[in-house]
């Protein structure tokens, strides 16, 4: 979406209550999305974070925004998100794409329970996009070789490529 579409979800989530923990946590990724400084991103995804802790996306969303300048922070937040929803749908693709670029920085669990969404983006077609955006991320290759077999990764391999020609079962 055009980075002023977000900035007008922005404003339209400024309306809600202050103590409205995923109205925060939306408009804090509303913020990462337009292009807002890193600081008042992480100030808002924190503020949500008070009132509902136990949102997996809003630890995802601080996971992203801690990124670029604290892997370490980031790795915590990416794994408090993970653990808190191991196997959600709409996650799985955001939390993998996050799991490629801090792979070193994860602990065990956290780089199984990666694994285990990296297979379900593509075991699950209507998934499958997600496989993509995970494959083009820098990292992609410490999660995805772990996850998939030589003859499983030569079969997405082939699979992409009829897919980009139209030809894909």
């Amino acid at each position: 979406m055009p980075s002023l579409a977000y900035r007008h979800a922005i404003d339209a989530l400024s309306a809600a209550n202050p103590k409205d923990g995923i109205a925060a946590i939306a408009a804090a990724e509303a913020a990462l999305r337009a292009g807002l400084p890193r600081g008042e991103v992480i100030s808002r995804v924190r503020k949500g974070l008070t009132a509902e802790p136990a949102s997996a996306r809003g630890w995802l969303v601080l996971a992203e925004a801690l990124t670029p300048t604290n892997k370490r922070m980031a790795a915590e937040a990416l794994s408090q998100s993970l653990m808190l929803a191991p196997h959600e749908f709409w996650l799985a693709g955001p939390q993998s794409v996050d799991a490629a670029a801090l792979w070193p920085d994860l602990d065990g669990d956290t780089q199984q329970a990666a694994l285990r969404n990296a297979r379900q983006l593509w075991d699950y077609p209507p998934l499958r996009e997600h496989f993509f955006a995970v494959a083009d991320t820098p990292g992609a290759a410490s999660v995805l070789n772990r996850a998939f077999s030589a003859d499983e990764i030569r079969y997405i391999n082939r699979w992409g490529l009829l897919h980009e020609m139209g030809r894909a079962p």
